[in-house]
């Protein structure tokens, strides 16, 4: 009899515990993006971005508030053309390589089995982007030169996202943001993803 209300007691525990309202969630995903120029919407380039992916951690101060911070290293491509024809495309976007640092508060409604996030803050960001300017031919040989921009901004988003569970306390995350920053390009980005997360 004592074996079996341990188990009673232990089976009601993890129910009860799988049933618990877990404030933390730590996420790792997956962005796109979109710079509203001539550079054609890009996901990030997973073959040159070898750094930290993108990883949030959201704290709920109840069911319905919370605060999320951002962090994110994103190398986006630009418009694609061959490289040796590039004397053809002067003043051409490169690529992008952005650290993005982000701290937002939200605001949920939870459905059936999804939840829905909408979310304002501020952001900064880091990093430069490469355009291709034009080729000077020496005869034997051919110089190209590059002009280099830097991108140290602060500025603020508004998004959304949409979870849904896969197993356990893991789910997974669509999610979009628009961001304007304070600059003199590049001001404003759009950042779809998806990310999959852990809630403790």
């Amino acid at each position: 009899m004592k074996h079996f209300l341990l188990l009673v007691i232990l089976g009601a525990a993890q129910v009860c515990y799988a049933q618990k309202w877990h404030r933390h969630e730590v996420t790792v995903g997956y962005y796109g993006g979109s710079f509203f120029d001539e550079v054609p919407f890009r996901f990030q380039n997973l073959k040159t971005n070898k750094r930290i992916p993108t990883i949030t951690y959201l704290f709920r101060f109840n069911k319905l508030f919370n605060l999320e911070l951002l962090y994110g290293t994103h190398d986006f491509s630009g418009k694609k053309i061959d490289l040796n024809n590039i004397g053809n495309f002067p003043n051409t976007v490169m690529g992008r390589s952005i650290r993005h640092y982000r701290i937002c508060g939200g605001y949920t409604l939870k459905l059936k089995h999804s939840k829905i996030n909408f979310f304002s803050g501020l952001n900064y960001r880091t990093g430069s982007k490469v355009i291709f300017l034009y080729q000077y031919n020496h005869g034997n040989w051919v110089e190209s030169f590059f002009e280099y921009k830097d991108y140290r901004d602060m500025g603020f988003s508004i998004g959304v996202s949409v979870s849904h569970p896969i197993k356990w306390r893991f789910f997974g995350e669509l999610t979009t943001s628009y961001s304007r920053y304070f600059s003199e390009f590049d001001k404003n980005v759009l950042s779809p993803g998806y990310r999959i997360g852990f809630r403790f």
